[in-house]
């Protein structure tokens, strides 16, 4: 077998990364979405501010992408042995463990860039829910 194919260079390990994020399965996306759009227009007793808005929309685009990265690290040693998660990029190496710590770093300053274009609270509650999401995927075989 070549390996070449297991192994990709430059461009060609976009796809690896595009399915580390889960960006080619958009149904998680959407499950995060509804519910934040819905608390958006309760809070903003109508329809919420276009700024806003769109800060809220990209924040779940990168937020659900860096869940996703941070499971597949937190899964990395039994994904391989699972059917369903066998093929994902860290289960099979070709994303490192330390590729995957970037993305996961990259994904969430991203976020927080937009969290400061909110008000402080909400700067705050974002510390609580990143922590959140770092330390579900170690804690969901324990609680």
């Amino acid at each position: 077998m070549d390996r070449s194919l297991m192994h990709p260079k430059g461009l060609a390990r976009v796809p690896d990364f595009l399915q580390l994020m889960r960006l080619n399965r958009p149904i998680g996306t959407w499950l995060l979405m509804w519910p934040t759009l819905w608390a958006l227009w309760v809070a903003a007793e109508g329809l919420p501010g276009r700024h806003v808005l769109l800060i809220f929309i990209a924040g779940v685009y990168l937020m659900r992408a860096a869940g996703c990265v941070i499971n597949d690290y937190a899964d990395r040693h039994f994904d391989g042995h699972v059917k369903r998660t066998r093929h994902r990029p860290l289960a099979t190496g070709r994303i490192s463990e330390g590729e995957a710590q970037a993305l996961f770093l990259m994904l969430v300053m991203a976020a927080f860039v937009l969290v400061w274009f909110t008000n402080l609270f909400t700067v705050m509650l974002s510390l609580v829910g990143v922590a959140l999401a770092f330390i579900y995927p170690f804690m969901k075989r324990y609680t």
